[in-house]
């Protein structure tokens, strides 16, 4: 078989899907809204099948506008918007984010322009102090004065807690950006807290499931009466891809082996934050070949292995397996569902294709 490929497992994303929403009923019955993180991965069977489910998407650019179905509930977000995006977004009635003063004199001079889509409403984020999205504690109230005084409907707001924070970190952020945002619940009709939820084989290490991050905003946010929307991205995707790849090369260099493979951080990149797990599949070939040195092979002792990608970087090193392993063996790279095809390089080598 031709690798480095993806595999992509439907019934995985439709598990972790319906366990999400299994949870936000749990806790908002109703209430609640999921719309998928698209840039976590834009694969149309991932899109599709998430939409008959029923799941909203999150969007960031005008690409994933049209990349998403046109009848699903949209929100966009993003430092960056552009006059177009604004106005595709407002015509397809996607719910935006504002996230500066500048976004807010666009939309309100595309309003003004345009009077018949003074319906619309909008939402804005509070963002961290020390990132550059949102809008700060301090400039909260008069974005809403601003707003007010240009008939800009404000009916959300959206609050970020980071990726993968752990529990406590996660709570203490709710309770701070309550304080904030407190003053303004009753007038706004959606409250969304966007994504960041560990994947499942990180939530296990944690010892962790979705209801714990779950019922800490229901508790928090008790007092809330609109509705509660969600950006999952590598919750729900994460486990459902697979990528295969193959031993191409192994070597021993100042007593460190080596087994460099035909895919490394071009597809397996670190700034995925994934845990990647690399399980052996020993290709047929190799088994064969070795029925005629089973006594040689059986004779050998497990090694560490630096995994190694193909790339001319030194930086080129996806992890460690620790085993007996031959030029032509497989891996089955777990957890890989999110990012990685996205954040594909097309450097020296093609992307994986999915299958």
């Amino acid at each position: 078989m031709k690798t480095p490929f993806y595999e992509f497992y439907k019934e995985n994303l439709i598990e972790n899907y319906i366990t999400f929403e299994t949870s936000c009923e749990k806790y908002f019955k109703d209430n609640f809204q999921i719309c998928f993180s698209t840039k976590t991965n834009t694969n149309p069977e991932v899109i599709k099948t998430l939409m008959k489910e029923g799941c909203g998407f999150e969007v960031a650019s005008l690409r994933e506008i049209r990349l998403t179905p046109k009848n699903a509930f949209k929100v966009m977000n993003g430092p960056a918007k552009t006059n177009e995006e604004l106005k595709i977004a407002i015509r397809d009635d996607v719910l935006i984010f504002i996230d500066s003063f500048s976004e807010l004199d666009k939309i309100i001079e595309i309003k003004n322009r345009n009077p018949e889509i003074k319906n619309h409403f909008f939402g804005i984020r509070l963002g961290h102090e020390k990132s550059k999205f949102g809008f700060s504690q301090k400039q909260i109230k008069e974005v809403f004065k601003i707003a007010k005084e240009n008939e800009i409907q404000i009916q959300a707001i959206q609050l970020h807690q980071g990726t993968l924070n752990k529990l406590a970190v996660y709570k203490k952020n709710l309770k701070d950006q309550l304080k904030i945002i407190e003053p303004y619940l009753k007038q706004i009709k959606y409250l969304n807290f966007g994504g960041g939820y560990p994947d499942n084989f990180q939530l296990k290490n944690l010892q962790l499931t979705i209801n714990d991050y779950l019922k800490e905003i229901k508790a928090i946010f008790k007092n809330f009466k609109g509705i509660f929307i969600f950006e999952p991205g590598r919750n729900l995707v994460a486990d459902a891809y697979t990528l295969i790849t193959k031993v191409i090369a192994i070597k021993e260099k100042n007593n460190e082996h080596y087994a460099v493979l035909d895919v490394g951080i071009n597809s397996l990149s670190k700034i995925t934050l994934a845990n990647f797990k690399f399980n052996k599949l020993s290709s047929q070939t190799i088994k064969v070949e070795m029925k005629n040195i089973k006594s040689k092979v059986s004779a050998e002792k497990a090694e560490t292995y630096t995994l190694a990608g193909p790339l001319l970087f030194n930086n080129d090193i996806v992890g460690k397996w620790h085993g007996k392993l031959h030029e032509g063996d497989y891996f089955e790279v777990e957890n890989v569902g999110a990012y990685c095809q996205n954040l594909s390089w097309e450097i020296i080598y093609d992307k994986p294709r999915v299958y």
